[in-house]
């Protein structure tokens, strides 16, 4: 077997998908496009860049804030518009975290996301109505219209109606 550095691309993929499976390369290259947006939403935002992972979790996507990372899960990876609202949600809770541990006394709701992160480091089931995840859903459905043109609804109509006011008060 020839070494990674004397392989082509394409033996390299051929190998890659012997040992690993097709799904798991597709994976991998819709990460790769992924990061091209993480990329610049990092740099929207002024945070350093995260890896992202794809595994199989409960949720849909996931922060690690303490680990720094974020994971998509293997059920919406393929899916081009359910996983960049995974990332670009899960982006605005690294955006949060580090405005929190860096004590980003510019952001507005900097003293509410201190306390809730507080409360979720004791119970992290507690998550749906927290300023925090109003805050991750409305940065995600400003940015999904703005850099993709794609208007996204949450399913919950009262929901969507807290998100609205949000982005009216917080996001323009």
């Amino acid at each position: 077997m020839k070494h990674i550095e004397q392989m082509s691309e394409q033996e390299f993929k051929e190998e890659f998908i012997k040992w690993f499976g097709e799904d798991k390369w597709n994976q991998l290259e819709r990460i790769s496009t992924l990061e091209e947006v993480s990329e610049c939403l990092c740099s929207y935002l002024g945070v350093e860049e995260i890896p992202i992972i794809c595994e199989t979790i409960k949720e849909d996507s996931r922060y690690y804030p303490k680990e720094q990372f974020i994971i998509i899960s293997d059920k919406v990876i393929m899916n081009e518009v359910e996983a960049l609202k995974c990332l670009i949600h899960e982006i605005r809770h690294h955006y949060q975290y580090t405005c929190v541990s860096t004590n980003n006394v510019s952001e507005p709701m900097l003293e509410q996301w201190k306390e809730e992160f507080k409360i979720l480091y004791q119970d992290s089931s507690i998550q749906l109505c927290s300023i925090l995840e109003i805050d991750a859903y409305a940065f995600t459905k400003f940015i999904m219209k703005e850099w993709f043109n794609q208007e996204i609804v949450h399913y919950d109509k009262t929901y969507e109606k807290v998100i609205n006011l949000y982005m009216s008060k917080y996001l323009f």
